[in-house]
C-alpha cells in the first residue's frame, strides 16, 4: 500500500532542511521500530503539522524507500523538479486565490479508493486546502514524535556601537514610488497596486523585498500602533487618498488591501494609474479558513475531579545538551558539564579584572546557542527581536517544539482551552539594551517584562486558556505545574504548556551569590559530598505538554509519564528569610502524599533539590526523613533500611534556578523510560551531617537499574519518585512522578528526535560583551592553573 509523505515550509531552504532532518532521523536505527511505520509517519505529518507556502510530497510504499527518496532530494544539486513520485511546488498567490476551494470529501475518497495518488498530491502541492483525515476511516493510525520544523536562524543582537533612533517620517518623509502613465487593463491596475504597496511596506518596515508577497500579512514583521500610522500615512501620501490607519488595520495582507482599494477606491487609483477607462468592478470573496483539531477530546462533560495528569510532549536544552537525548546521554555518562563563560559573553573578563579576588565566578552551567533565534517563524521583526530577551525566544522555540512532540497541529490547540504557565524571571537583559546606546521604543517593555514570555506562547499559537508568569525562585518551575495540574483538574484548561527557563547575561547574580558564600569556590556543584562547598549557577529551559490521564489514553497519545500528586507551601516566619525550613518541607511532603493517596512505602526514588551546600543538603534531607516516617515509611521485609536512593542533577549541570524543576523531571522521566538510575557525581564521601546510616535513604553512586517495588504477593508497582524544589526566599513545592504501565496496541510513539538548525547570531551589549583588549593583567592570577585555564578559554596567554 502507497502512501503520501507531505512536507512544507516557508522557504525552500528550510524544506530541504526539514527533509534532511527527517533523512537523519529515519537513518539511525535506534529510532526505527514498530513505533516508526510509514503508515503513522505518513500520518503525523499529514495531519500533525501546517501547510505552508513551500511544498513537496513523496508516495512511497516503505520507510527505506522514503530514506530513499529523501537523499535523491538531499543529493540534487541542480533546480529541484518533479521526479517520480517525488513533488514539488510552491503555493501560487494571484486574484484566484479564492477560487482555491476545499475538494469536497466524496471527490477525496473517490481518488484515494481509485489509487490516483497523484492526484491528490497535486491537488495540494498547488496550494489548495485538503483534509487529510478523508483518506481514513476505522481504527485511526496514530501520531508519533518526528523532527520538528527546521527554524530559520538569524543573529537578533543588537550591535551597541550603533546608535538607534525612531525616525519621524513627516507627511513628505517617503521617497515618492514612480508610476508609468499609460494604458493598463484590470490585471495591470491590481498588479501595479500590489507592487507599490509591497515597496511601501519594504521602506517603512524595513523587511527584505523577497519575503514580502500579496499574502504576507505585515502584522508578522512587527507592524505595531507606531507603524501602523506610518504605513498608512504614507500609502496615502503616495496614491493621492486616505487610507486610514483602522481601514489598513483590517487589511493587513497587501493582497486583502489591493483588493480594498479596489473596491472603495477604484475610480482613483485608474486615475493615478492613467488608466484609459474604468473597467468593471472586482468582487472580492473572502476566503474562510477551517482548522481542523484532530485527536484532542473537546467533550465538556469530560471529568473535572482530581486525576492524574499525562506529559505528552517534551523539549529541552541544558548545559553542554542541545536536546533531550543528549541530555539523558549526558547523564548517563556522569559528565560534568560545568565550563568558562562562553566566548560570546568574554566581557566578564573584565569584571574579574576589576574584582580578582571574584575569579570563581567565571564557573557556571551555560547552554550553546544562547544567541540563536528565527524571528520570521514567530512573526516579529528583527528589531523586536533584537532587543527581546532571550528567555523569551527560546520559550517560543521550545513550546512549538514540546507541541511537535506531543504529535500536534499548533493550530489544532485554538481550537480548546490551553494554557501557558512559565518559570522566568528578570534576568538584567533589559539593563543591557538600556545601556547599549541605541534608542529606546515600545518593543523595551514587552521585550523584558516577564509576564510577556507566557502571553507571547498564547499570542503565537492563539491559545485562550489561563497564560501565567511564575517566579518563586528555585521552586518556579514545580510551582508552574503545579498551578497547571490544578487549572486541569479545575476543567479550566484541557491542555497545558508548562515551561522553565534561566539565563544568565550578566556577572552581578554571580557576583552577588559568591559574597555570599553560595558560590562553589572549585566550580563543581558536589550535592550530599563531604567536600560540598556551594553550587555553581546553570542555564536551561524545558518545556512539557500536560493533559488528563484519561484524555490522554482516549487520543491515542504518547505518555511519558504521570504527575499523580503536587503541593506547594511556604516556610513561614523562620530564621531569616532565605533559611531553609525542614519541618515546612516535611509537612509538605507529607500533604502531597496524603492527598494522592500514594503510599510512601512504593516510591523508591527522591530527585531532591540537591544544591550542594553543605547546610541546605542536611537541611532537606531531614525533611524527607521526618515526611517519610510521619507517612508510615516501613523496612521491606528482607532487605536493608535503604531502600530509597536519593539524587541531584545539579551535580552535572549546576542549578538552573528557575528552571531547575524542569531539570529534574526530564531526568527522572528518562530514568524511568530507560529504567535505570544515574549516579550523582561528585559525591565520593558522604557529607556526615546527613546522618543517613539509619534513614531510607542511599545515594546513588553509581549507575543501576532501577528496580520496581513488589508488594507481598510478588505484584509490581509502577516505579514513583519525589521531585523537590526549595525557593531561595521559602517556597516550597513538590511533586509525585508515576512511570506509566500500559499494554496498549494502539500507542505507536518514536523517541524524541534531535534538532538541527541552521544558526546565526544576535548580541547586544555594551560594557560585559566587548573584547578585553588586553586589560586582564596575568599577574593578578593566583596559580599557573588559573593561568592554564585562562588561556585555554581564550587564547590570551
Amino acid at each position: 500500500m502507497k502512501y503520501i509523505i507531505p512536507f512544507s515550509a516557508k522557504s525552500t531552504a528550510a524544506l530541504k532542511r526539514n527533509a534532511f532532518n527527517l533523512f537523519h532521523f529515519l537513518s539511525d536505527d535506534e529510532n526505527l521500530s514498530d513505533k516508526t511505520s510509514i503508515e503513522n509517519i505518513a500520518y503525523t505529518l499529514q495531519v500533525g503539522r501546517d501547510a505552508m507556502k513551500f511544498r513537496m510530497a513523496f508516495i512511497v510504499e516503505t520507510v527505506p524507500e522514503l530514506i530513499e527518496k529523501l537523499n535523491i532530494i538531499l543529493n540534487d544539486n541542480g533546480k529541484l523538479e518533479f521526479l517520480d513520485d517525488i513533488f514539488i511546488g510552491e503555493t501560487q498567490e494571484n486574484k484566484n486565490r479564492e477560487k482555491m476551494k476545499e475538494v469536497h470529501k466524496d471527490i477525496i475518497k473517490d481518488w484515494y479508493s481509485q489509487g490516483n495518488l497523484v492526484k491528490i498530491v497535486e491537488h495540494w502541492i498547488s496550494g489548495n486546502k485538503l483534509n487529510w483525515m478523508f483518506l481514513y476511516s476505522g481504527v485511526m493510525p496514530n501520531k508519533i514524535s518526528l523532527p520538528s520544523y527546521s527554524f530559520e536562524r538569524e543573529r537578533y543582537w543588537p550591535n551597541c556601537t550603533e546608535s538607534f533612533s525612531i525616525q519621524n517620517h513627516s507627511s513628505g518623509g517617503y521617497k515618492e514610488l514612480s508610476s508609468e502613465s499609460r494604458s493598463i487593463d484590470e490585471l495591470n491596475l491590481r498588479k501595479k497596486t500590489e507592487n507599490d504597496l509591497i515597496k511601501i511596506a519594504h521602506q517603512i518596515l524595513k523587511v527584505p523585498l523577497e519575503k514580502l508577497d500579496v499574502n504576507t500579512n505585515l502584522s508578522d514583521f512587527g507592524l505595531d500602533s507606531v507603524s501602523l500610522v506610518k504605513c498608512a500615512r504614507g500609502i496615502s501620501n503616495h496614491f493621492n487618498f486616505q487610507i486610514t490607519p483602522a481601514q489598513l488595520f483590517s487589511n493587513l495582507t497587501i493582497g486583502a488591501l489591493t483588493s480594498y482599494m479596489h473596491e472603495e477606491y477604484h475610480k482613483e487609483l485608474c486615475k493615478f494609474y492613467s488608466a484609459i477607462e474604468l473597467l468593471d468592478e472586482l468582487g472580492v470573496v473572502e476566503e474562510n479558513i477551517s482548522i481542523t483539531s484532530v485527536g484532542i477530546d473537546f467533550n465538556p462533560n469530560a471529568n473535572k475531579g482530581n486525576e492524574s495528569v499525562a506529559i505528552i510532549g517534551m523539549s529541552g536544552k541544558f548545559p553542554k545538551s542541545n536536546d533531550l537525548e543528549e541530555y539523558w546521554d549526558n547523564l548517563l555518562l556522569g559528565k560534568d558539564c560545568i565550563s568558562g563563560v562562553p566566548y560570546e559573553r568574554k566581557g566578564w573578563m573584565a569584571y574579574i579584572d576589576e574584582a580578582p579576588e571574584e575569579k570563581n565566578i567565571m564557573w557556571g552551567g551555560f547552554i550553546e546557542g544562547l544567541q540563536k533565534f528565527d524571528p520570521g517563524f514567530f512573526g516579529l521583526s528583527d528589531n523586536e527581536a533584537e532587543i527581546m530577551d532571550p528567555q523569551q525566544r527560546l520559550l517560543l522555540t521550545y513550546a512549538y517544539k514540546a507541541i511537535e512532540d506531543a504529535g500536534y497541529n499548533c493550530k489544532t490547540l485554538s481550537n480548546i482551552n490551553a494554557g501557558v504557565f512559565v518559570a522566568i524571571g528578570n534576568n538584567g537583559y533589559d539593563a543591557i539594551v538600556a545601556n547599549s546606546g541605541r534608542e529606546l521604543d515600545a518593543k523595551f517593555l514587552t521585550g523584558y517584562m516577564p509576564s510577556v514570555g507566557a502571553n507571547r506562547v498564547s499570542f503565537f499559537f492563539d491559545l485562550h486558556g489561563p497564560s501565567e508568569p511564575v517566579e518563586t525562585a528555585c521552586a518556579s518551575s514545580l510551582v508552574a505545574i503545579h498551578r497547571a495540574i490544578n487549572e486541569i483538574n479545575n476543567g479550566v484548561c484541557d491542555i497545558a504548556i508548562v515551561g522553565g527557563v534561566n539565563l544568565i547575561v550578566t556577572p552581578y547574580g554571580h557576583a552577588s551569590l559568591n559574597k555570599a558564600g553560595l558560590l562553589s569556590n572549585e566550580g563543581k556543584c558536589k550535592p550530599f559530598s563531604s567536600n560540598a562547598d556551594g553550587f555553581v549557577r546553570a542555564e536551561g529551559i524545558g518545556v512539557i505538554v500536560l493533559k488528563r490521564l484519561s484524555i490522554a489514553e482516549k487520543d491515542n497519545d504518547q505518555i511519558y509519564a504521570v504527575i499523580r500528586g503536587s503541593g506547594v507551601n511556604h516556610n513561614g516566619k523562620g530564621n531569616f528569610l532565605t533559611a531553609p525550613n525542614p519541618k515546612a518541607q516535611a509537612a509538605l511532603l507529607e500533604s502531597v502524599y496524603k492527598r494522592a493517596g500514594i503510599d510512601i512505602n512504593t516510591v523508591n526514588y527522591i530527585e531532591t533539590h540537591g544544591t550542594g551546600t553543605e547546610l541546605g543538603d542536611a537541611v532537606e534531607i531531614e525533611g524527607l526523613k521526618s515526611a517519610f516516617r510521619k507517612l508510615g515509611y516501613e523496612k521491606a521485609s528482607g532487605q536493608s533500611t535503604k531502600n530509597c536512593a536519593i539524587g541531584s542533577v545539579k551535580s552535572n549541570i549546576g542549578h538552573t534556578e528557575l528552571a531547575s524543576g524542569m531539570a529534574s523531571l526530564i531526568k527522572v522521566v528518562y530514568q524511568m523510560k530507560n529504567e535505570m538510575l544515574v549516579k550523582t557525581i561528585h559525591c565520593d564521601s558522604i557529607n556526615p551531617y546527613l546522618n543517613l546510616d539509619e534513614s531510607p535513604f542511599f545515594v546513588v553512586r553509581e549507575n543501576q537499574r532501577w528496580n520496581m517495588i513488589k508488594d507481598k504477593f510478588g505484584a509490581s508497582f509502577p516505579r514513583r519518585a519525589g521531585i523537590s524544589s526549595f525557593g531561595l526566599s521559602g517556597v516550597n513545592a513538590h511533586i509525585i512522578l508515576e512511570e506509566y504501565l500500559n499494554d496498549r496496541a494502539d500507542v505507536k510513539r518514536a523517541p524524541l528526535a534531535k534538532h538541527q538548525f541552521s544558526e546565526s547570531d544576535y548580541w547586544i551589549n555594551k560594557k560585559f560583551d566587548q573584547p578585553v583588549s588586553g586589560a586582564l593583567d596575568v599577574n593578578k592570577l593566583n596559580t599557573n592553573e588559573d593561568k592554564n585555564l585562562f588561556s585555554k578559554w581564550y587564547g590570551k596567554f
